[in-house]
This record gives C-alpha cells, sequence and structure tokens, in this order.
C-alpha cells in the first residue's frame, strides 16, 4: 500500500479542533491531558500530538505519525510516509 499525507489544522472542523487551538495558545501540555481528554479524541476521530514548544496539535486517526517543520506547519501521515528533511516527528500525547 501506498503512504498517505494528512494535513492537520485545529481551527474550521466542526466537533473541537478550535478548542485545541485554543489549549495550544493557553499553553496546555501534555501532563494535564486526562481520560476524558483522550474519550473526546477518540469520538472525534484525532490524535494529539505534542510540538517541541509543548503545545498541541491534532490530526485525523488516519494519520499514525506526524511532524512539524520550523514554521510551525503540521504534517501527518502513515504507512511509510516521511516528509524528508527539515521536519521533527512529533510524539503523541
Amino acid at each position: 500500500m501506498g503512504a498517505s499525507i494528512r494535513l492537520a489544522t485545529t481551527t474550521g472542523y466542526p466537533g473541537g479542533f478550535d478548542a485545541a487551538a485554543d489549549r495550544a495558545r493557553s499553553g496546555h501540555v501534555a501532563p494535564d491531558y486526562t481520560w476524558t481528554d483522550g474519550f473526546s479524541d477518540a469520538m472525534r476521530g484525532v490524535n494529539t500530538w505534542v510540538r517541541p514548544d509543548g503545545t498541541e496539535v491534532e490530526t485525523s486517526t488516519a494519520s499514525d505519525r506526524a511532524w512539524t517543520n520550523a514554521a510551525g506547519d503540521v504534517v501527518g501521515g502513515s504507512g511509510g510516509f516521511d516528509p524528508g528533511a527539515g521536519w521533527t516527528e512529533l510524539h503523541q500525547r
């Protein structure tokens, strides 16, 4: 199977992506994660990733890995996808 690419966003989607952006702007970081956050993520079909600066971003559960670049862009992928040089892999919350 071929690798797939999914771009991540934190705004403009029903179901709470705007809340994720608010958490990121407020400095909400991984240690504050609770079981209700996990349940919410599962219900909305998202994975939450932590950037190197501690802010969070969500991608579709179709992405089992995610990366960020110096501009703050985030890309998610699955399979053997790798965006290459200039991208830092994120850790799932």
